[in-house]
């Protein structure tokens, strides 16, 4: 795709609060975005109120799982089980358990298993 015009689409907001770009790539009529993430190569991270192709993403990322492609290849070989998932920290797992608390930022959503993750020391 040498040479090729590259458009950006913006939803309703252009920025994040660290100056960071927030847009829709097409190179003609290919939407990069969804290829990306139909092909297990992105992960979807939509952030309200910037939902435009939302539905579409959504679809997409559900397809790569189904065909385990990209990062999707693996993820359903090996379940972890909650109380050793911290030895798999930075990994791509399914994870089992019962939630019993979630904590929620603007950046991360955290869901604890077991103790308060705040009062754990790191192993």
């Amino acid at each position: 795709m040498e040479k090729k015009k590259v458009y950006l689409e913006y939803d309703v907001v252009k920025q994040d609060r660290y100056g960071r770009l927030l847009a829709y790539v097409f190179i003609g009529d290919v939407f990069v975005n969804a290829k990306l993430i139909e092909r297990g190569l992105a992960l979807l991270d939509t952030r309200p109120p910037n939902v435009k192709y939302s539905d579409e993403l959504v679809k997409n990322i559900a397809a790569a799982r189904e065909g385990k492609r990209g990062f999707w290849r693996d993820v359903d070989k090996e379940i972890v089980f909650s109380d050793n998932a911290q030895s798999h920290k930075g990994e791509f797992k399914t994870v089992e358990g019962k939630v019993k608390n979630i904590y929620l930022s603007e950046q991360v959503i955290s869901l604890n298993f077991g103790k308060n993750y705040k009062t754990i020391s790191a192993r």
